[in-house]
């Protein structure tokens, strides 16, 4: 798919519906739905990719905790400091590691920063 960031940001904000809520409410939910989805899944089927070049569920997973991982740094450098530089990241080459990872261990990291990040959001005015 190829589309804008503008396209990308309107297709991934239209899941939810136009209010904060519907967008916490998500975050909320995803990690239970992540894991009765892949939690009790076998590793060959975590494993496989459903074409080449597409990626598996673990590559989903690792770059779920990653992204989770970078998006509550700058939360945090945010709040810390006014006009902080944000970290970009070029996920290509991010995801050059997936294959090593373990897919349960992926899963357990994003559901702890999961928790993590939704704690400080609720702690914000």
């Amino acid at each position: 798919m190829n589309e804008t960031f503008e396209q990308y940001v309107a297709r991934i904000l239209s899941y939810s519906g136009a209010d904060a809520r519907g967008h916490r409410r998500i975050l909320e939910r995803t990690p239970a739905a992540l894991s009765r989805r892949a939690g009790g899944g076998a590793r060959r089927r975590l494993t496989k990719r459903p074409r080449p070049g597409k990626w598996s569920v673990r590559d989903i997973l690792a770059h779920l905790s990653e992204v989770e991982m970078l998006w509550g740094c700058r939360m945090r450098l945010v709040l810390g400091e006014n006009g902080v530089p944000l970290v970009g990241m070029d996920q290509a080459v991010w995801a050059k590691r997936y294959g090593r990872v373990d897919p349960r261990r992926a899963l357990a990291t994003f559901v702890a920063l999961r928790r993590a990040n939704l704690a400080l959001l609720a702690r914000l005015r």
